[in-house]
């Protein structure tokens, strides 16, 4: 699951993708801290990664989830309680990494 942060944008992609969660920004660095706080969805910790109100993430990616099914929901549970299990839970907020893709380097062939 990738919660994407844009310039006009806030929004999960690939919400059935419950082995992996992160924050995608695609605006300015700067302003994905003030975009996370505003949504009511976390706050940034340092650069790397972001604590996200799990309730406020389940609600995201349940618009990006056509009927979400007793399974999706299961699953999100899963993914949460590996989370705890790793020490990637507070509370109620959840450890998210940030990828920042316009650091990423052409790759070569």
């Amino acid at each position: 699951m990738r919660v994407i942060v844009g310039a006009e944008e806030l929004a999960v992609a690939e919400a059935e993708a419950l082995t992996e969660l992160s924050v995608v920004c695609l605006g300015r660095r700067d302003d994905l801290a003030s975009a996370l706080h505003d949504a009511g969805l976390g706050e940034l910790e340092e650069e790397s990664y972001a604590w996200l109100d799990i309730e406020g993430l389940r609600s995201l990616a349940r618009r990006a989830v056509v009927g979400p099914t007793r399974e999706w929901e299961q699953g999100f549970a899963a993914m949460i309680s590996y989370a705890r299990g790793r020490g990637w839970v507070r509370g109620v907020r959840v450890r998210a990494h940030v990828d920042f893709p316009e650091d990423e380097s052409p790759k070569e062939f």
